[in-house]
């Protein structure tokens, strides 16, 4: 899906806005599919100073974000409280060791 005037900021905003209104909808499982491989198209199609500067700047700033930083898991991920992503804390969400917090809102449990 590469917008009207194929920039990596049209291009992305549509996508992340489409992911956003998935998931508003409730159709969680197709706005992460949309994302995930949505974002790898755009990824493959622009060179990397582009994709690094649109990754940095304009995916940070888009409401999505706030929406998918709901989740604990995907959070903590992003974060990297311990320095990397899957350390031993995110692992022991995973496996039910350590509870998630209780004032998850309905999108982050």
């Amino acid at each position: 899906m590469l917008a009207k005037d194929n920039s990596i900021q049209s291009t992305g905003l549509a996508l992340m806005d489409e992911a956003q209104s998935l998931l508003l909808s409730g159709d969680v499982q197709e706005a992460m599919n949309l994302v995930l491989f949505g974002m790898k198209r755009i990824k493959d199609n622009f060179n990397q100073f582009e994709w690094d500067q649109f990754a940095k700047t304009t995916c940070l700033e888009h409401s999505l974000i706030d929406l998918v930083h709901q989740c604990p898991f995907t959070y903590h991920a992003f974060t990297k409280p311990r320095g990397y992503a899957g350390d031993a804390e995110l692992i022991d969400f995973i496996y039910g060791f350590k509870q998630t917090p209780d004032n998850l809102t309905k999108m982050g449990g």
